[in-house]
């Protein structure tokens, strides 16, 4: 990605670069003000540097739109991306009617998977790791050789007119046909309404 990025650089700099360098004070019959052609120089390398960072955004973004009805299903499996890295995730949620869920309406984390450990006798037995706030601000960093269940984050309600948790993130680190050694992570409604979330994930 950065070779390409230099190359589309060093292009437009042998493009632009003579007029560049023909636009000084010097210049007899100039009609251009010096500096004009140096700035049409440095936006037109901004744009190449703004498209090479969409691009980059764009391959190590994902934006997912889910319903979760309680009377067909309560929880939705989330893969986590192709990446050996750690991976951020947002999670929102709203019911459309209207209210404001409060404290706060999102949970987010930052977790990972180590494929690499292994169990008492040797054999691959993957870990994940996070650090999760819930819909409160609460933050709390586990492991899920320690957490039972592997709660990664919560949205809770405070109004004295809904049942608390609403929903939480939770770490699964099952093989998951192509997304295995990766994991997922499993999404779970407790509220009896029909759940809209919004989901983005980083990595």
């Amino acid at each position: 990605m950065k070779k390409r990025s230099f190359v589309l650089v060093a292009a437009l700099l042998t493009v632009v670069g003579p007029a560049v360098l023909a636009d000084n004070p010097n210049d007899n019959g100039s009609s251009v003000p010096p500096g004009q052609q140096l700035q049409a120089l440095k936006d037109q390398i901004d744009a190449v540097r703004g498209n090479v960072g969409e691009n980059l955004i764009n391959r190590h973004y994902e934006k997912l739109f889910l319903t979760i009805d309680p009377t067909d299903r309560t929880s939705v499996s989330i893969p986590l991306p192709r990446a050996n890295r750690p991976v951020r995730i947002t999670v929102s949620l709203s019911f459309r009617n209207g209210s404001l869920i409060s404290p706060s309406e999102l949970m987010y984390a930052v977790v990972n998977l180590d494929p690499t450990v292994t169990d008492s006798s040797g054999a691959p037995d993957p870990q994940m790791t996070w650090i999760g706030t819930d819909s409160d601000g609460h933050t709390l960093g586990s492991n899920t050789r320690v957490a039972d269940p592997p709660v990664i984050a919560t949205i809770i309600c405070s109004d004295t007119d809904c049942s608390s948790p609403l929903a939480d993130l939770e770490a699964d680190v099952t093989a998951v046909p192509k997304t295995a050694p990766y994991g997922s992570l499993v999404l779970t409604q407790f509220a009896d309404s029909v759940g809209y979330y919004t989901v983005e994930v980083w990595y």
